[in-house]
């Protein structure tokens, strides 16, 4: 078994009777030291004991703007090809009313909402207008999802980790490319709007880990 990590300041000091050992470290002699070098010694202890604490500190920046954009791709509903917006910080699905006429979705396809509000990251709430299956087209692979109806959605489609899960969505965070695991599903294996859980779902903004900052996706 491993022992416990050694404090970044015990590095710089040697246990009594550890000469001679295998493995041990070097013995540091003291020697004398002028005003000068005690205070540079005593500054490098301080570093070395706050090791732990270091930070980074951005110089100006409000002169850096991030070029960071939403993880998009092109999927295809109802033979109609559409860009979907990629959001892990989301635990459901959904589209713009706009978009189910775009692709020659009926408005009696659309079920009602019978769910409570759904609760956003920012503690508000928002009512959707119904729920709708569509069959998603996704890198070759065809799947039946559910998805809520946002009038105020600012994408066209969004894909939450629900689609994510049951189509096994693999995310390359330094390239921005997706790819389909071995564990996909045409069909969802629960239902994702149940009685008591939707208000505790999130939709309202990009919380991918490595977008430096949150990208809203409601209109003002």
């Amino acid at each position: 078994m491993a022992g416990a990590p050694v404090p970044c300041q015990d590095i710089l000091k040697t246990s009594e009777g550890s000469r001679g050992e295998i493995g041990a470290r070097p013995c540091m002699f003291t020697r004398f030291r002028g005003a000068k070098q005690e205070a540079e010694s005593s500054m490098r202890n301080q570093q070395a004991q706050d090791c732990h604490t270091v930070k980074l500190v951005q110089k100006n920046p409000g002169q850096v703007k991030s070029k960071n954009k939403p993880l998009t791709l092109m999927v295809v509903v109802n033979e109609v090809s559409l860009k979907a917006t990629l959001d892990t910080g989301a635990s459901i699905s959904a589209v713009h009313p706009s978009t189910l006429e775009q692709c020659g979705i009926k408005e009696g396809a659309v079920l009602p909402w019978n769910f409570s509000p759904l609760e956003l990251a920012d503690s508000k709430r928002c009512t959707p207008a119904g729920v709708v299956w569509l069959p998603v087209q996704l890198l070759g692979h065809l799947f039946t999802h559910c998805f809520a109806v946002i009038p105020d959605l600012s994408c066209p489609i969004l894909l939450g980790t629900d689609f994510m899960i049951q189509a096994d969505v693999h995310i390359h965070p330094a390239t921005g490319s997706v790819r389909l695991g071995d564990n996909a599903s045409s069909v969802p294996e629960t239902y994702p709007f149940e009685e008591g859980t939707a208000s505790k779902q999130m939709l309202d903004s990009i919380r991918i880990g490595y977008f430096s900052e949150p990208v809203n996706l409601f209109s003002s």
